[in-house]
Formats: C-alpha cells, structure tokens, sequence
C-alpha cells in the first residue's frame, strides 16, 4: 500500500516483500553482500556490514577512482550472473531473454503505469507548462528500435554512490545495498542507469563503457553484443522517464516554506531534468531557469489554499514557458506556504515500533535534494547488536534527526514522535539479534 503523501517515482518489477529473495540470490554472486535475517510486509532486517558509502568519496559530478570503475563494472557482470532460476517468479507476460527490444518495451510500459499515470492529476499542468506532453512514455515505447539479442540477468537497476558500500570484504571491494528496484532483462540497462545515475563526468564514461566491457566479456561474452549501437537506446530512456520524479520531487521540494533561493535551486533541477531529457522525448524547446520559475510559481499558487482547488473552480494554470523572460517570484512568508494535508498524522498511529526509521525516511523524501543523510540509500545502520548498538549508534542518530529539524521547522514538532520511540526501535533490534546469535544488524525499510 502506499503511504499516504509519498511519490510513487519508481519503476518495480517485484514486490518490497521480495527482497530478501532478491538479496539471497545477490550472495551467491556476491559473497558479503548483506544477508536478510527478518522480512515482513514493511520493513526487513539486514545482517549490519562494516563499510563506508561511496558517496563520501566524491559527490554527485565529481570523477570516480580508476579501483572504484572496475570494481563498480565487475559489480554489474556478477550479479548479471544470477539467472531467473534463483529469483523470485516474473510477472506475468515478462519479455523471453534475449528479446532486447521487448525488455525495452516493458520498462517504458511499467514507467507510463507506475509513474506517470498515478501522479499525473496533481503534476499534469505543471509538465503541460514545461513542454512534457501526457504520452511521452507511450510514445517512447512504440519507437522502440530493433536491438541485438543478448542474454538475461539480474539487474541492480539503481546502481549510484549512494547504493554501494566500500568494504574490507576479500569477496569483493564494494558490496551492493538497496536492490529494491532490481529486475531482470538486458544487462545494458543495468549498464545505462548506471551511467546515467552514478553522474559520471562526461569524460569517464567512455572509461566506465571500457571497463563494463572488459568485466562482461570475461563472465559472459554474449551480453557485450551491440554495445555501440543499443547502449544509446537504454541511455535515452532513463533519461526520458528521469525527468518524471525530478521535477515531481523539485516541485514537491517547495511545499513547505521556501524563500528565493529555494526556488531557484528547484527551477534549476527542473531546468537540467527538462534539458536531459528533451533529445529522447523529442522536445522542440527547452524553457530557461527563469522560465521555469514562473512556471513553479503559478503551479504553486493554484494549490495553496484558495487558489488551487480553486484550479478546479477558476480553471487557473500554471503558465506555459514562452520564452519571455520572468521576474523572480516573491519569497513567502511561512504563515502563506501550502503545507500537505492531515495523512502525516494518521501515519504517526501507523508506525509502530520503527517510527524513528520511517520518521527519517519520511523527512528524507521531501528534503531529497536539501540533505545528505547518512547511508540515504535508504539503508539506517544500528550498528552491531550489544555494545555496537550504543550510544554512538543514538548519537549518530540523534546528529540525523537534528538536521533534519533544523531544515524543516515546521515539522520539529515530529521531535516528540521520534525521542519517544528510538528506545522501542534499539529494543527491537536487540531482539532480532540476540535470537540470531549475535549477529551485527541493520534495519532497512521495504
């Protein structure tokens, strides 16, 4: 079920439940890789691994190590190596390995249905406004090119900086985390967002294609076939459907109180999402900065109280990005900002004993792109049951939750909720670990 207030931005071929299955089969290609130890509907537990994201090497942008590419490519051609065999069942109608063009197909299908259409109500005249017409993922689907058969694996699917943790392990330098969007098809698209997703400079990516080449052709020689041709393909879809959860989540960004600044800094994620994405959606123009301001603006301004619902009463519209150039918009005060309506508080009720892990993630989804969280892969470790579990793992979250406070003073009142339960959510934890014997944990949310 989806929680109330949450975006739906992502493609899923299985179920949250699934993936402990998922991180089973992971292991066998993998040795190291964290083990699930407990899953349920909502949330699993995780065997806890020592390592350090690799995110902290480098932000967003900035180049990779040479170690860190080949061992990133190596990554990909290992857990390609697991075969449907040890996965969970496929949906129904799923494309037959080696049907590259069909895979293609799917995942643009599974975006148009998962994406788009669940959201394009409340988003529909704000991309009316950037250009992003209602069938542009259906379009994309039907020009689907005739692509080179190669063989199926499992993919990651969501392969970045912040999904793979650097370790001592001697099974491997760095170890994969959050396989929740895995599926399985053409290893090029595991290739693709990769690329696309880990924000290589321009200039590595013919290294990092190099590197994927060589580690490929040494496990599995027939998933290299058509690499210069198809690769683009796969490329121009992440990009296409990207543009979808940017601007959703730039948009959703200015919620709650946002001054001048924040607003310029969704305009320009939005501009640079629309500007990605306009070669494979076939966009005659892209709007400026500016132009997207304006755009945010009027989108803003007919949801807040009086004037949105009133869209439906008025027949106001976010403008349509012309050309012409826009004054900034006006800063708002906090007594004026739009705030999203009561299912936070119902969720509360909801959450139960892992109120502190759903607290962070839920504040995480709206401040995405203002805060770097700790392992905000969405993987909260707590640290090794007994001494581990200490106050150095309380301080570290204690450290978390106070900037997330200070970057949401609206919802510091939230503070009570997580004190109140981050004794319940240790206990819990020191639970699942002393009837397994000890073992280090991490918790980690379906």
């Amino acid at each position: 079920m989806q929680k109330a207030g949450v975006l739906l931005v992502t493609v899923r071929t299985w179920q949250p439940a699934q993936e402990g299955h998922l991180l089973h089969a992971v292991r066998e290609a993998v040795p190291g890789a964290p083990e699930c130890l407990a899953q349920y509907d909502d949330f699993a537990i995780h065997s806890y691994v020592e390592g350090m994201p690799l995110a902290l090497r480098g932000e967003d942008g900035k180049p990779v190590d040479q170690w860190a590419i080949k061992a990133l490519a190596e990554l990909l051609a290992r857990i390609h190596g697991v075969r449907a065999g040890g996965l969970p069942p496929l949906p129904r109608g799923w494309p037959v390995t080696g049907d590259s063009r069909g895979f293609l197909r799917a995942l643009a299908q599974a975006a148009e249905e998962q994406i788009v259409q669940p959201n394009w109500v409340e988003f529909r005249d704000l991309f009316g406004a950037l250009g992003v017409t209602r069938n542009a993922m259906k379009r994309l689907e039907e020009r689907a090119p005739r692509m080179a058969s190669r063989p199926f694996g499992m993919l990651h699917g969501d392969l970045h900086r912040d999904n793979v943790l650097e370790t001592d392990s001697p099974g491997a330098l760095l170890l994969p985390v959050d396989l929740e969007l895995a599926t399985y098809g053409d290893p090029l698209h595991d290739l693709a967002t990769h690329l696309v997703r880990m924000k290589y400079p321009e200039h590595q990516w013919g290294e990092v294609i190099a590197a994927w080449h060589e580690a490929m052709s040494a496990r599995c020689p027939d998933a290299i076939t058509g690499l210069d041709s198809d690769l683009r393909h796969y490329v121009d879809f992440e990009r296409a459907q990207s543009v979808f959860p940017d601007v959703m989540r730039a948009a959703r960004s200015l919620w709650g109180p946002a001054d001048q600044r924040a607003m310029a800094a969704a305009a320009d994620r939005v501009h640079r999402a629309v500007e990605t994405a306009s070669e494979a959606l076939g966009l005659k123009r892209v709007p400026g900065p500016g132009e997207v301001q304006g755009v945010l603006d009027g989108w803003l301004s007919a949801r807040r109280p009086g004037g949105a619902d009133a869209r439906g009463r008025s027949g106001g519209r976010p403008p349509r990005a012309t050309g012409r150039p826009r004054r900034a918009p006006r800063a708002e005060s906090p007594a004026r900002c739009y705030e999203p309506a009561a299912p936070r508080r119902r969720e509360r009720a909801f959450l139960g004993e892992y109120a502190l892990l759903r607290a962070i993630e839920d504040l995480r989804d709206q401040v995405a792109d203002q805060l770097l969280m700790p392992y905000a892969a969405g993987v909260r470790h707590l640290g090794h049951a007994g001494a581990g579990l200490s106050r150095r793992v309380l301080r570290r979250v204690a450290a978390a939750w106070r900037a997330c406070v200070a970057r949401l003073g609206r919802l510091a009142t939230g503070v009570g909720l997580v004190v109140r339960n981050v004794r319940q959510a240790a206990r819990v934890a020191w639970e699942v670990g002393r009837q397994g014997g000890g073992r280090g944990l991490g918790v980690v949310d379906a």
